[in-house]
C-alpha cells in the first residue's frame, strides 16, 4: 500500500539555509534545504478561499448560509487561515518503509549566538502534519469516512439531523486522523515533550508516532506513552481540519 506524507510549515529566516531531513524510522525520506522565507497564505488567497465554501458540499458537510456572516466568508476556514503556511511538502511512501515514527531532524547553525546569548536564528513552526493511505486521499472514500462519522457524532450528541448546522461540524473538530498538529519534542538529554504549532530553530529532533490500526498506518494521537509520561489525547476520529487544508491546497481534482 502507498501513503501520502504531508506537512506544512512556516519558515522565518534570519540568514543562510536551514536543513529539516524527513524521516520513517531510520529511513531517510528527503533532506530539505530551505532557503526562502515560508509565509501565511497571502491575504488575496485568504479572501478567496473563505468565500468558497464548496469543500463543504464536497464532503456532504452542512452547507451554511454565507449571507448571515460578515463579507459571506466561511467561519470554518477564517481560523485555521490566520496561520497556514503558503507551501505544502508532500510524499508519497512505500508501506514497507513505514516504522514507529515519521522523524524531522532539524539542523541550522544560523544565528547571532555569542558568548552564551542568541536573539536572531532562523526559525521553523510546523503547521499540521498528516499520513494517509493514497488510495483515501479521493473525494468519495473520504465522504464516505466523513458522513460515518458526523453520523456517530450527531447520535451521540442527540442531533437529529444535518440540519442542525454549523456547530455540529464544528464542535466535531478532533485531534485526530489523519491529521495531527501536534509534535513530540527530543532535547539531547533524551527529554521528551509535547508540543503543537511551536517555533524551532537550531538543532532539534521532531516526530510524530505511528501506529497499524484497522489495516493502515495512521499517527498515533491516542496512546499514552509510559516511558515519557505524556499524556493521552482523543482517539483516532476525522479530523475536518484536514478536509480544510484538502480544500486551501487543492490536494484533491475536482
Amino acid at each position: 500500500m502507498k501513503y501520502i506524507l504531508g506537512f506544512a510549515i512556516l519558515f522565518k529566516k534570519y540568514r543562510g539555509i536551514s536543513t529539516i531531513r524527513v524521516f520513517s524510522d531510520n529511513i531517510l525520506i528527503d533532506e530539505l534545504l530551505i532557503e526562502d522565507e515560508i509565509s501565511i497564505v497571502s491575504d488575496a488567497s485568504k479572501k478567496k478561499v473563505m468565500k468558497d465554501t464548496s469543500w463543504r458540499e464536497s464532503f456532504g458537510m452542512t452547507t451554511i448560509n454565507r449571507s448571515i456572516y460578515t463579507d459571506g466568508v466561511d467561519p470554518d476556514l477564517t481560523a485555521l487561515l490566520l496561520q497556514t503556511p503558503e507551501k505544502i511538502f508532500l510524499y508519497e511512501i512505500d508501506e514497507l518503509m513505514m516504522g514507529n515514527k515519521i522523524r524531522f531532524e532539524m539542523y541550522d547553525k544560523n544565528s547571532n549566538y555569542n558568548n552564551g546569548f542568541m536573539s536572531k536564528s532562523n526559525m521553523v513552526l510546523f503547521h499540521m502534519v498528516f499520513l494517509i493511505p493514497k488510495n483515501l486521499l479521493a473525494y468519495e472514500p473520504l465522504r464516505e469516512i466523513t458522513q460515518r462519522y458526523l453520523s456517530k457524532w450527531r447520535a451521540k450528541a442527540g442531533l437529529a439531523d444535518k440540519s442542525e448546522g454549523i456547530a455540529a461540524n464544528r464542535s466535531a473538530d478532533p485531534l485526530s486522523w489523519p491529521s495531527s498538529y501536534f509534535l513530540f519534542a527530543e532535547d539531547g538529554d533524551g527529554n521528551v515533550s509535547r508540543t503543537a504549532q511551536y517555533w524551532f530553530g537550531g538543532k532539534q529532533n521532531l516526530y510524530v508516532l505511528l501506529k497499524k490500526k484497522f489495516g493502515i498506518f495512521m499517527i498515533d494521537n491516542s496512546e499514552v506513552q509510559d516511558k515519557y509520561k505524556v499524556q493521552s489525547i482523543r482517539p483516532p476520529c476525522m479530523e475536518t481540519d484536514f478536509l480544510r487544508y484538502i480544500h486551501i491546497f487543492k490536494l484533491l481534482n475536482t
